[in-house]
């Protein structure tokens, strides 16, 4: 087992909880830390969460908005769409203007227009990350409202490559230790 399993559950007259009681079973034997090293995960102890169903306007999951924080400044978004479908993701800077990044198999070229509250998540991720040297904080939009998701200090573990090579140096040089 490696990455973690979650259940959308849209109609809970349709569901087998005991398939789904079998697998998180198995899922809270789990140490996260042995996955990929990262040290805030090494003494949680494993937890399930049950959260209330985020919709879009048309009934599906939201989009995820990144948004990657240098010393508390918001810098660069990755959009996250279609995760149970295509799983695709752009990236943005953070007046909604496209760059050519890649960081991982989901890369896009699609171009979408900003969430409606993208200057309410940008004031929030920097009240958010302010004592950061770097994190990652995530939001959703759902019926005009901004969620929080979570703060994120070693995406990927750390292992993702950027494409182009050069912007390894981009961020690099942003991160003030």
């Amino acid at each position: 087992m490696g990455a973690y399993k979650f259940f959308i559950i849209k109609n809970k007259e349709e569901v087998d909880f005991t398939l789904i009681q079998k697998e998180l079973s198995e899922q809270l034997q789990f140490n996260f830390y042995h996955a990929l090293r990262e040290k805030h995960y090494k003494h949680i102890k494993p937890r399930i969460i049950i959260e209330r169903l985020l919709t879009n306007e048309q009934g599906e999951i939201p989009s995820d908005y990144k948004i990657h924080c240098f010393n508390g400044k918001p810098m660069f978004i990755q959009l996250v769409s279609d995760r149970l479908t295509e799983h695709k993701v752009t990236t943005y800077d953070t007046k909604w203007q496209k760059i050519d990044l890649r960081s991982h198999r989901f890369s896009t070229d699609d171009e979408v227009s900003p969430p409606k509250s993208l200057n309410e998540m940008l004031a929030l991720a920097e009240k958010l990350t302010e004592p950061f040297n770097y994190v990652r904080v995530d939001f959703y939009e759902s019926n005009a409202s901004v969620y929080f998701g979570e703060l994120t200090f070693t995406p990927g573990g750390g292992f993702f490559s950027f494409t182009p090579p050069e912007m390894d140096r981009v961020w690099g040089d942003l991160l003030t230790l």
